[in-house]
């Protein structure tokens, strides 16, 4: 997208920061609200793609204790469960030089990417400076990558391209740095034979109470956070995210190519359709060699429509 829309959206936003709480499942109620008018009933939710989110453990719980068939808004609240976590949502800008560099920032057209950051809340990074200010190694970001860098630490983010005529955005990118470097790091600290046993305890601390509850929930997270920021504060209904194959071809990744999961697996759970098509805005900025195999179905993107 054009540098001036990214800048506009950003100005757009209060403060530029959201709070957003998440749990496990959470993204399974966000997908069922965005579908439904009001209510919906049960069998409608069968015979429709958001089909297998009744399958969810939390969505289980709460149609045990819905009457009549249908779901509303107001069973949603009984999801809830005493312990979520509460991120804090900011934006950023990537990939805004010339054309050349387009390799390099690893996106699919040239332009600027949005970048939607996931960051820790207070008591995380309270608790990382406490056990880890002494640990010269604490910083487990890159600081060459699209994180927050005037506050909160960043969990994970995502990089997005759109077009607000087309009311059709593109997830380019889902990332994170944080916790495979504090894993890596921790294995490395183990086997010191020159910290002190008192540091590798506050390590050890800091991973299993801080950093190990946001393991299962971080890749849900940013996507259901994406997909809150695209909805409801773009109003944007058609996105799509990028299939492994497809992406790493289109964003030149020969080598350090990203867990594959995150662009096959996470969409489908997600409720994406696979499909032979590419993002409008997209396609016809492509070179032709690309724009004839999408025409001929041998590439692919993930879809929703809400």
């Amino acid at each position: 997208m054009e540098l001036q829309l990214a800048n506009d959206i950003i100005a757009m936003l209060p403060n530029e920061r959201t709070v957003f709480r998440y749990h496990q499942d959470r993204y399974a109620f966000m997908l069922l609200e965005y579908a439904m008018k009001g209510e919906i009933s049960i069998a409608q939710i069968k015979a429709s793609p958001y089909a297998k989110l009744l399958d969810r453990p939390a969505v289980k719980s709460v149609l045990s204790g819905c009457g009549g068939g249908k779901l509303s808004l107001n069973d949603f609240a009984l999801a809830w469960p005493i312990e979520t976590k509460s991120y804090i949502l900011t934006l950023g800008l990537w990939g805004w030089r010339k054309s050349k560099y387009r390799s390099w920032y690893q996106t699919s057209r040239t332009g600027t990417n949005l970048v939607l950051q996931l960051n820790f809340d207070r008591s995380h990074d309270a608790a990382h400076q406490k056990l880890l200010k002494i640990y010269r190694d604490a910083d487990f970001s890159y600081r060459d990558h699209p994180i927050n860098k005037k506050g909160r630490t960043t969990l994970s983010w995502a990089r997005i391209d759109l077009d607000l005529d087309c009311g059709e955005a593109l997830i380019e990118e889902l990332q994170n740095d944080w916790i495979r470097n504090a894993y890596e790091e921790l294995e490395h600290v183990q086997k010191s034979k020159t910290l002190d046993a008192k540091t590798k305890e506050k390590f050890q601390r800091y991973v299993s109470e801080h950093l190990d509850p946001h393991v299962k929930i971080w890749s849900e997270a940013i996507l259901s956070a994406t997909l809150f920021f695209l909805i409801k504060e773009i109003g944007i209904k058609q996105i799509w995210l990028h299939d492994f194959e497809t992406g790493n071809r289109l964003k030149k990744l020969t080598w350090s190519k990203p867990p594959r999961s995150l662009y096959t697996s996470l969409p489908k759970k997600f409720c994406f359709t696979k499909v032979n098509q590419a993002p409008s805005f997209l396609h016809q900025g492509l070179a032709r060699k690309m724009r004839r195999r999408i025409d001929e179905g041998k590439e692919a993107f993930w879809k929703i429509v809400i």
